[in-house]
């Protein structure tokens, strides 16, 4: 296993948006513990019990009712677009958990009796989710926005601790900042060229959609009326909000919702990119809708409406049929551009696969869904493989997104690499 710093430097030096601290977590954990499957999702396993709690925490805060807090917490345990990206090997779960432990801070805070020790935990929880996801700046801006917006209703030293908090912060992501403005970051290579604004209509609601609902029908024709109906209820919590909820709630929530989607969506435009086809960059909106759908349930658990029970029990089904099976089989929805489906079915046939990665992080994905035979090799800084004896221990090698590098000297040593049904694999003859 490579070392921490150069752990790190592979991150910074990477053409990607990896940020540092969830893969820096992995490889402690794995110095530690091992990178067995048991381990890696362990940690996410640990990740969406934290995402349960402070949701439960930041919902509690907001409405000042537990059963609006548990509410949240069973609507987010039971949506499959979060139990997805939570129990993933990947950065998301852990920038869901930032976002929504920054923000249960940040209301924590503002009306604390213990200033001091409050504006410091939100200000790490800031510094943590920076570093998790280079999107994570969109919550730093919905804070902003709603502090400013609520500036004359606090007192000079609450407004000199946010300050503090903001400015220390964003001095010490300024560290990693730099990788963003320097030729070591490009954007998104995937992400250019913009689509037809029908396509992304249907993107934005079946995105929407799956906060509840992701699984087939017998009856095709019938997905879309679900998702619409989805996406009404949705636009009638919120009117409920407005009408309903504290201004100051509203105003929070409301932000959450669109300051992440809106500021890609304005890139998009702009650019010609298309970020906002992929639902995961902009995750803290969800979080706005999910909080939302909880207003008006609890409010109508409340008043013993028959229609909110109705409703929630609906929406638990959903989610419940959505969970089984999981991991989901190749056939079912995991998400817009994914290519595991492909991969790990693919090598899953293979009697004894080894996958060959210049960049281990790129095989996370794989890790929990290819089978135990499966075996992994990284050549990070040593490109030098005896590929003869490789191919006496293995029925197939594959490539994981070989470097130019890396498919020079394999030409220089006369191997022959054939594509794969899979775009980023490629396979050793």
């Amino acid at each position: 296993m490579k070392g921490f710093p150069d752990t790190l430097a592979s991150l910074y030096t990477s053409s990607n948006y990896d940020l540092p601290l969830y893969y820096s977590f992995l490889w402690f954990l794995a110095r530690l513990l091992g990178n067995s499957y048991l381990v890696l999702r362990g940690f996410s396993v640990i990740i969406w019990f934290g995402i349960l709690w402070s949701f439960y925490h930041l919902a509690l805060t907001l409405f000042k009712n537990k059963n609006a807090a548990l509410i949240a917490a069973t609507l987010i345990f039971f949506s499959p677009r979060f139990t997805g990206y939570a129990l993933g090997i990947w950065e998301y779960g852990l920038y869901v958990f930032f976002s929504i432990l920054s923000s249960w801070l940040f209301l924590k805070a503002i009306d604390s009796s213990q200033p001091k020790k409050d504006w410091f935990f939100y200000s790490l929880s800031l510094i943590a989710g920076l570093y998790t996801h280079v999107f994570f700046i969109f919550v730093l801006v919905v804070h902003s926005l709603y502090f400013l917006l609520q500036l004359n209703s606090f007192n000079s030293l609450t407004k000199k601790y946010y300050s503090i908090s903001l400015l220390a912060s964003l001095g010490i992501y300024s560290i990693w900042l730099t990788r963003i403005f320097t030729s070591r970051f490009t954007v998104f290579g995937w992400s250019k060229g913009s689509l037809p604004l029908e396509v992304l209509w249907q993107r934005w609601v079946t995105m929407i959609a799956r906060l509840f609902y992701n699984f087939s029908l017998a009856n095709p024709s019938s997905t879309p009326i679900i998702e619409y109906c989805l996406i009404i209820l949705v636009i009638i919590s919120f009117i409920y909000l407005g009408k309903k909820a504290d201004k100051k709630v509203f105003t929070l929530i409301i932000l959450l919702t669109i300051i992440p989607f809106f500021s890609l969506l304005a890139w998009d435009l702009i650019r010609g990119f298309r970020y906002t086809a992929v639902g995961r960059f902009y995750l803290p909106s969800f979080l706005g809708m999910l909080l939302a759908v909880t207003f008006l349930l609890s409010n109508g658990l409340q008043q013993r409406q028959i229609w909110a029970k109705i409703l929630l029990i609906l929406l638990l089904v959903f989610g419940l049929i959505a969970k089984i099976p999981y991991p989901p089989p190749a056939t079912r929805y995991v998400g817009y551009g994914s290519n595991i489906p492909n991969a790990y079915t693919m090598i899953n046939r293979s009697q004894k696969p080894l996958i060959i990665s210049e960049h281990w992080l790129d095989t996370l994905p794989l890790i929990h869904t290819t089978d135990a035979k499966t075996k992994y090799l990284f050549i990070q800084s040593d490109l030098r493989v005896s590929i003869p004896s490789l191919k006496n221990q293995f029925t197939d090698i594959y490539l994981l997104n070989p470097s130019p590098s890396l498919r020079q000297y394999l030409d220089n040593q006369s191997v022959q690499l054939s594509p794969t049904e899979n775009q980023a694999f490629w396979r050793i003859d």
